[in-house]
Formats: C-alpha cells, structure tokens, sequence
C-alpha cells in the first residue's frame, strides 16, 4: 500500500487501499475521508493521525471502513511470522472448528463443538440470576 516506502499514506495509496480492501467509495467520498484522516494538511496520512482519527470515529465509520481499517493497521504494524509451532496448532484448531470439513467454519460447525453453557461469563450470569430471584431486593 505505501508505494513510495515513506511510512504515511498520499491520497493515491490510500484510494488503493480502500480499493484493494473491498470498500466501494466514490471519488469524493474518499478524498472527504483522507481530509478527515489528514488533520494537518500535510497531503499525507501518518500513523499519528491515523490512530487519532479511528479512535474517535463513530461505530459507522467501522461498519464502513472496517477491511480498510484493518489492512491499514497491519501495514503500520507488520507482525512477526509465525512459527511452525504455532501454525501447527492453529491448524489443528481450525480442523476442530470445520466439523464437515469443507474448509469453512459455520455456525452449524460452531454448534457442534461449542456449548456456552460450560462458558464461564455464562455460568456466573445464570448463579446471579438465581442469586436475584431469591434475593431481589439486592438487584
């Protein structure tokens, strides 16, 4: 995404980030957007303003830009390769996951391996609804 390795985002890169990430956007509403990201008017958009600008967004900027977001966190912040290790055991999770084996995990697949009744928020919510059914007046 940053073409020119300068560590901030011209418009151009950011228009082809957004493109990439799957969000459709017209011309105007992303030169809007890379203005609100681009607090200092510099015709880039750093890490600084980047952060400054998703931490104060309302939740529909997320339901938006969400993919967006997401590859432009991961370009500011690269992670590590994984280790065989931890490949190995995320595989062997996912092949836990997918019970049909179709390579997707499903909610029909999630239903099969996870019951949230043995979940613990969910166990201490159910003791204290029983707790306040006998108790009320401490509710």
């Amino acid at each position: 995404m940053d073409d020119d390795g300068n560590r901030s985002l011209g418009f151009e890169e950011f228009r082809k980030g957004i493109d990439e990430s799957g969000v459709k956007v017209t011309e105007d509403g992303c030169r809007a957007l890379f203005d609100a990201f681009d607090t200092d008017r510099s015709g880039s958009v750093c890490i600084n303003e980047f952060l400054k600008a998703i931490r104060v967004s309302p939740p529909i900027i997320f339901s938006v830009l969400g993919p967006f977001i997401l590859t432009v966190v991961w370009f500011f912040f690269p992670q590590p390769p994984m280790s065989d290790g931890r490949k190995r055991v995320i595989a062997d999770s996912f092949k836990k996951l997918d019970r049909t084996g179709d390579g997707v995990v499903t909610l029909e697949d999630l239903h099969t391996v996870y019951n949230v009744k043995h979940n613990p928020r969910y166990l201490r919510s159910v003791v204290r609804q029983h707790f306040y059914v006998f108790f009320p007046r401490l509710n």
